[in-house]
C-alpha cells in the first residue's frame, strides 16, 4: 500500500494497531481522549507499573521481556517505537545480550560486514556518557562494554523511529546551551563526515541527527556506523533524514551514515510482528 501522506499512513498504522489492543482503550493528557490505541494505564500510575504493563504487552507478543527496563514516557502507546525497536532487536541477542546468527544476517543484508562483530554485544537505551545524558535506542559493539572501554573498535548506533512526524528537536535553553560548549562543539571538531558546521540552531533543531552522526570520529569512522531505522512510507521522517544527509554529511560517508527501511526487512520480520506493525507493506516496496 502506497500512502499519499504521512496522516494516511499514520492513521492506517494506528487503525491496524487497534485490533491488538486487549489492555482497554487508555487516556491521552495532552488532547484529553481516549484511543483505541493506547493501552489503558492510570493517570497516576508509577514507573513500575508502566514498565509491568510494556512488558506484559512483549510478553503477549512472544518477545522475551528480561531486557525492557526503561519504559519511554509513551511506551504503553502501541505504536512506540521503543517497544518497535526491542521487538525486534530481542530476538537477535541470546540472555547474556551477545549477538546470535539472526543478527550476522541482519547486518550483512544492510551491508555491515558482520565478522568484526562475530563476539559482540547488544544493549537497549545505551547510555554513552552520563554527563551528555542521552540514549540510544539500540546499540552493538565488538566486545562486551566496560567502565574503561565504553566504545570499541566496530560499533553501530541505530536510531529508530515509527510513526513519528519527525526527527527528535531540542528547545535551546542556558542547560542545552552548556551542554553545546562543553560536549558537542569538541564533538563536532572530531566528526569525519560533516560537509559544514551547523550553527547551535541548526544542531538543536536536528538533534537526534546529529548526535548519532557525531558518532563517527575522524579517528575511527571507518569502523562506525549510524543507522536511521525508520519506514520508508513515513514522508515527514524521510523529509528530514533526506533534507540533513544533503546539507551536512558528505556523500563519501553515506556507507556509514544511511537509512534503512522497515519495509526492507520483511524478511528478518516474525509473523507476528510484522502483521502487528507493518500490515501494510505489499508488493510496491
Amino acid at each position: 500500500m502506497i500512502f499519499d501522506s504521512y496522516d494516511a499512513f499514520r492513521e492506517a498504522v494506528l487503525s491496524n494497531l487497534s485490533r491488538f489492543n486487549q489492555y482497554g482503550r487508555g487516556y491521552y493528557p495532552r488532547t484529553k481522549k481516549y484511543y483505541d490505541h493506547i493501552a489503558a494505564l492510570s493517570e497516576n500510575a508509577t514507573l513500575q507499573e508502566k514498565l509491568a504493563l510494556v512488558q506484559q504487552i512483549l510478553a503477549d507478543d512472544g518477545v522475551n521481556p528480561d531486557m525492557f527496563s526503561k519504559p519511554h514516557k509513551d511506551a504503553h502507546h502501541l505504536n512506540s517505537s521503543q517497544v518497535v525497536c526491542y521487538e525486534f532487536f530481542r530476538p537477535m541477542l541470546t540472555t547474556q545480550k551477545r549477538l546470535n546468527d539472526k543478527m550476522f544476517v541482519f547486518l550483512d543484508y544492510i551491508g555491515i560486514p558482520s565478522d568484526p562483530f562475530k563476539d559482540g554485544f547488544g544493549e537497549f537505551e545505551w547510555e554513552p556518557d552520563p554527563a551528555e545524558q542521552t540514549n540510544f535506542d539500540f546499540y552493538i559493539q565488538q566486545s562486551k562494554p566496560t567502565p574503561s572501554k565504553m566504545l570499541s573498535d566496530n560499533a553501530v548506533f541505530f536510531e529508530i523511529k515509527y510513526t513519528e512526524n519527525e526527527f527528535g528537536a531540542e528547545t535551546i535553553n542556558g542547560k542545552r546551551r552548556d551542554k553545546y560548549g562543553s560536549i558537542y562543539q569538541q564533538m563536532i571538531e572530531n566528526c569525519a563526515c560533516l560537509r559544514l558546521i551547523p550553527s547551535i540552531d541548526e544542531f538543536f533543531k536536528s538533534y537526534q541527527l546529529f548526535r548519532n552522526t557525531l558518532r563517527l570520529t575522524k579517528k575511527n569512522w571507518r569502523n562506525e556506523y549510524v543507522i536511521f531505522l525508520f519506514p520508508k512510507a513515513n514522508k515527514a521522517v524521510m523529509n528530514d533524514y533526506l533534507a540533513f544527509m544533503d546539507r551536512f554529511v558528505m556523500d563519501q560517508y553515506h556507507d556509514h551514515i544511511k537509512a534503512v527501511f522497515w519495509e526492507d526487512l520483511t524478511d528478518a520480520m516474525s509473523d507476528n510482528f510484522r502483521n502487528k506493525y507493518f500490515s501494510y507493506v505489499a508488493d510496491a516496496y
